[in-house]
């Protein structure tokens, strides 16, 4: 292996003043690189581990709390109540409308009506309405 081998690397070649000031660089950059590597790392994996260890926690002390079962169940049927009465209202309200609405296309403005013939009047009397 020579030294214009390609193949020989760095550490078979013999340092010229500029390379070894490259490589000292180069090396330098490196470590700057690794620490903040590590760094990331050490954040993305500590904050991981923290929000499971809480998250868990949390399960843990919502499985061991004792539950009040009535009270759930009370709660629920309040629940489907308001719920149900929502909906009483929602019909109510529609129904109302659909009535006002009847009620005012049936007293809507009609055109008049056609005057009688004075012909049809002297002939046959005024009309009953």
């Amino acid at each position: 292996m020579t030294a214009a081998d390609p193949a020989a690397g760095p550490a078979a070649a013999p340092a010229s003043g500029s390379e070894a000031g490259r490589l000292d660089a180069l090396e330098r950059h490196q470590a700057a690189t690794d620490t903040k590597l590590d760094q990331i790392l050490a954040a993305i994996g500590g904050g991981t581990g923290q929000a499971r260890d809480s998250a868990q926690g949390a399960v843990q002390g919502r499985l061991a709390a004792p539950g009040d079962l009535p009270a759930q169940i009370q709660a629920e049927l309040d629940r489907r109540d308001q719920a149900t009465k929502a909906a009483e209202r929602e019909a109510a309200t529609g129904s109302r409308l659909d009535a006002l609405e009847r009620r005012t296309a049936a007293t809507a403005d009609r055109p008049p009506a056609q005057p009688e013939r004075r012909v049809t009047r002297v002939m046959f009397g005024p009309r009953d309405t």
